[in-house]
């Protein structure tokens, strides 16, 4: 019996740092990339995000910069992590103009980034 390639998706606070849920911030004090560098050379093929994380980094690089480290990096999966203080997912993802809209509401941060 040959193993399976299984394929896993590191969650946020295996990778964020001094960060831990129901502390005083979400925000990783490590930056965007060297977490997602740290991901890929680890082996994981996917990370988990917070939104207040996300909107932080992307107040700094952008979505763009986000979406493009993702790809060079061989990340297939985006886990968008929701902790259950004041947060519906249902908001967070269907209005329009929200971070999560901007960066999960489409499938377009999976496609190659030669296709935009």
């Amino acid at each position: 019996m040959m193993a399976e390639n299984i394929e896993l998706t590191a969650a946020y606070y295996t990778l964020a740092g001094d960060v831990y849920p129901f502390g005083p911030t979400h925000v990783s004090p490590f930056p965007f990339r060297d977490r997602v560098e740290a991901a890929a050379r680890a082996g994981w093929k996917g990370i988990g995000l917070i939104l207040d994380d996300v909107d932080a980094t992307a107040a700094k690089i952008g979505h763009a910069e986000m979406t493009r480290i993702l790809h060079a990096n061989d990340m297939k999966y985006v886990e968008l992590e929701f902790s259950s203080i004041g947060i519906s997912m249902a908001n967070a993802v269907s209005t329009p103009t929200s971070t999560a809209a901007k960066f999960f509401g489409s499938r377009s941060y999976l496609e190659p980034a030669t296709s935009r």
